[in-house]
């Protein structure tokens, strides 16, 4: 996806500030056990005299997010193994014995350097997956950026682009924080770092509700008929309709996800379906899909898990079989009459999906997934449906095309304010 969103927040053009706490930084460090905060010497951020080796400071501003970003050049990266440079999300309560958030890690080597991303929860680090590897160089840029629940590494080598290393999953912390900078070093200074940005992303106009394509309401059928292609997504199974409304045989025992192949279909897509069926358990899951027109065997699906009383969904490459699992908490469980949407972004680089619930005429985002490398399928895509068992009713289809103006988020660094342009016709 598109980075960065933002503009640059501090040049680190000036006087020396040793340690640094002027121009929306703090004086001091956020994790305890640093030895000092960060400094502004010689137009660089780098450890402040007396810092020691590992140091700290957060952009003190405000709080930004809940979806946000930041980015550094590293203008001088330490050639020693183990020596790490950080950036800080979501930071809460930066507080030396207290801070928690998520933090980008990036860490010389011997090999190929490594990066992480963690989450701390009152300073405990936790790794989120594997390592990725990417070298870093003087001269290269780095940034992170949280979108709903997925965090994302990215990597500029000088003179480039930026690149998007990997990414990860996590819903602990879901609310605005602060950003920050860290640095370990064996020496003091081995790290110089230039031109500080980021900033609040901005969430796109709600792209809910689209226009209803079929609302079965024809004769019971156990074909869906002629607009749909039925059993795709490597899904054997078809769907039928019956009482105006779409479920599956009562023999059935696998999934069935249903492509609408007379259109719209394309890269950018909104798609919803309604809940109504009365009877919930652990074993329904309700879903929407989008299918590749290049090959109806591929494609993602979303599952909404009714077990429990809070939202758990899963969104499934359906070629990998692979879940990309979170719990939506504070949304509740679905209930009849409830909509569930999904979106997909294609962009040529990876995939993004939006994850909505509508409930009493409102949309709620619920999550947001950011997926390339081995997860990604290119499109264009149809949209449609998934079903598995006959306890499930799902009815009014709709789908919409989104214009490109849905990867247009900005942020004006000078003013702090952030826009962006609306969908169109939603």
């Amino acid at each position: 996806m598109a980075f960065p969103n933002t503009g640059l927040l501090d040049s680190f053009a000036g006087v020396n500030q040793d340690p640094i706490s002027g121009n929306n930084w703090s004086g001091s460090s956020f994790l305890a056990g640093d030895t000092g905060s960060l400094a502004l010497i010689s137009n660089q951020l780098t450890d402040a005299t007396g810092g020691g080796t590992d140091t700290s400071s957060y952009f003190s501003l405000t709080k930004f997010g809940p979806d946000c970003e930041c980015y550094i050049t590293v203008a001088t990266a330490s050639a020693v193994t183990a020596d790490v440079v950080k950036l800080l999300l979501r930071g809460q309560d930066p507080a030396p014995a207290s801070m928690s958030g998520y933090e980008l890690h990036v860490e010389k080597s011997a090999g190929t350097d490594i990066w992480r991303i963690r989450r701390r929860d009152m300073l405990v680090a936790t790794q989120l997956g594997a390592d990725m590897n990417q070298e870093i160089a003087s001269g290269d840029a780095i940034g992170f950026a949280v979108v709903g629940t997925t965090l994302s590494a990215y990597y500029k080598a000088s003179g480039g682009s930026w690149t998007l290393v990997g990414s990860r999953d996590d819903s602990t912390y879901m609310v605005a924080g602060y950003m920050g900078v860290k640095t370990n070093q064996a020496s003091a200074r081995a790290w110089k770092l230039d031109d500080f940005g980021g900033g609040t992303t901005s969430t796109f106009t709600v792209p809910f509700p689209v226009t209803i394509l079929d609302d079965f309401n024809r004769a019971d059928n156990v074909s869906l008929g002629g607009n749909w292609t039925e059993g795709v997504n490597g899904k054997g199974t078809a769907a039928q309709i019956t009482s105006n409304q779409v479920t599956v045989p009562a023999a059935n025992s696998t999934s069935s996800i249903c492509a609408y192949t007379a259109g719209p279909t394309g890269l950018r897509l909104a798609c919803q379906m309604s809940v109504t069926g009365s009877t919930f358990n652990s074993a329904d899951e309700y879903g929407i899909s989008f299918t590749r027109t290049a090959n109806t065997a591929q494609g993602y699906h979303v599952e909404f898990d009714t077990t429990g009383t809070d939202v758990v969904a899963a969104i499934y490459n359906d070629v990998t079989n692979s879940p990309l699992i979170w719990t939506a908490t504070g949304f509740g469980d679905l209930a009849t009459n409830d909509i569930i949407g999904l979106t997909i972004v294609d962009d040529g680089v990876a995939c993004s999906f939006e994850v909505w619930i509508g409930r009493s005429g409102a949309w709620t985002r619920i999550a947001t997934i950011i997926r390339g490398g081995a997860q990604y399928l290119a499109g264009p895509f149809y949209p449609g449906f998934r079903i598995k068992y006959d306890t499930e009713l799902m009815d009014n289809f709709g789908a919409a095309v989104l214009p490109d103006s849905t990867v247009v988020p900005r942020v004006d660094s000078s003013s702090r304010r952030s826009s962006s342009r609306r969908f169109g016709p939603f």
